[in-house]
């Protein structure tokens, strides 16, 4: 019965934060842009922008997996996997933007990856959720 409620807590935890992330993202996008649409809601799902819905996702498994399992050899695979969708994020991504920038000057595009910040605030994020969860239940 516990391995079955671990995992509801495991899955719960990556769902909220997710969700978190991607209605933060979503409310920063409206205020910025002063108008609630549906072509809002599916660009800020879409596109950058703080917080990064990829890193809280990631990060949110790698904590859940530590509050169950501890210090293990899973916690180390899954915190690997985090750092790498993180480091996604922020680095290569920002990379490909700046490429496609430079080759087409003349059109105004849309950013592809996540600012450093918006990367860790995806982290917080995705360690805070699972945290209270397992707190609460």
């Amino acid at each position: 019965m516990a391995i079955e409620n671990n995992l509801i807590l495991m899955v719960a935890s990556v769902a909220v934060a997710s969700i978190l992330a991607l209605a933060c993202k979503l409310a920063l996008y409206c205020i910025k842009e002063r108008k609630i649409s549906w072509r809002a809601i599916f660009r800020a799902m879409l596109t950058g922008g703080a917080p990064s819905s990829h890193s809280a996702f990631s990060a949110s498994l790698a904590t859940s997996v530590f509050l169950i399992e501890g210090f293990s050899l899973i916690f180390l695979v899954t915190l690997g996997f985090a750092l790498v969708i993180v480091y996604d994020a922020f680095a290569t991504r920002a990379n490909i933007d700046r490429n496609f920038r430079q080759l087409d000057k003349s059109q105004k595009m849309r950013r592809i990856g996540h600012t450093f910040y918006e990367a860790v605030a995806g982290v917080i994020i995705g360690i805070i959720a699972p945290v209270i969860l397992f707190l609460i239940f």
